[in-house]
């Protein structure tokens, strides 16, 4: 029989720094892959699936394990006060499986079937224009606006499947006050999505852009998702 792979860019034990989970210890899983090339994206190194290494489920699974058993935390950024940081834990239970865009592969659905069987809590992070019957506790949907430079998908289907199929989350990223509206527009748009399921997130690859984009979103009606990544550490990956 074959064997299963999936095109693995990298995989560490870290802190969730977004979303209702802000905080909790994981182990990330980063697929590589993605149809979209967002303006944005922060992770371009993960955009092509030759960016990962082919990489068989049974070796993911066995290194999720030994990391969550045996967790090494990345350096945090100097200058941190205690009350800033996020506690370790010394067992991991939360997996986030991230990319890319993770959700184009069917050979996700196994892979979530055997972190399930591990006990894992598993979120995963898509831009719902896939769907893929996973196994998933927290789905966490970004899907794209305009100023991402990709128009929004005309066809939501797999947007409200995953939305009716899974605990969700989402966020939308923002970048000037003008997409305010846009985002009224799209959830006008998508009636199936919750508003108290909205996080908006401030588009920014540093802090100090993240910070500035906080202090105006504050003044608006939605909940802010923090990108605490960015402030606990000064690498850009492998946090």
């Amino acid at each position: 029989m074959r064997v299963q792979t999936l095109p693995i860019c990298e995989q560490f034990t870290s802190f969730q720094g977004e979303g209702f989970l802000v905080g909790t210890p994981s182990v990330f899983i980063r697929v590589a892959g993605c149809p979209l090339r967002c303006s944005f994206c922060d992770t371009p190194y993960a955009q092509n699936v030759s960016d990962g290494t082919p990489t068989p489920l049974s070796e993911i699974v066995e290194k999720a394990c030994f990391d969550a058993q045996h967790p090494v935390y990345p350096p945090f950024r100097e200058g941190l006060l205690p009350e800033q940081l996020p506690q370790p834990a010394d067992r991991v239970r939360h997996i986030v499986v991230t990319g890319g865009e993770p959700m184009m592969f069917p050979q996700l659905v196994p892979l979530t079937e055997k972190l399930h069987e591990k006990g894992f809590h598993i979120t995963i992070e898509t831009s719902g224009i896939f769907f893929q019957p996973v196994v998933c506790d927290l789905l966490s949907l970004s899907p794209k606006l305009s100023h991402s430079g990709m128009a929004p998908p005309e066809n939501s289907t797999a947007l409200r499947r995953l939305a009716e199929s899974y605990p969700y989350q989402l966020k939308l990223v923002v970048d000037v006050p003008d997409d305010l509206a846009e985002v009224e527009r799209f959830l006008h748009a998508h009636p199936f999505l919750a508003e108290e399921k909205v996080l908006l997130m401030p588009q920014g690859k540093n802090r100090e852009s993240v910070r500035a984009k906080s202090a105006w979103l504050a003044q608006s009606r939605w909940k802010i998702t923090p990108r605490a990544h960015l402030e606990w550490f000064a690498s850009p990956r492998g946090v």
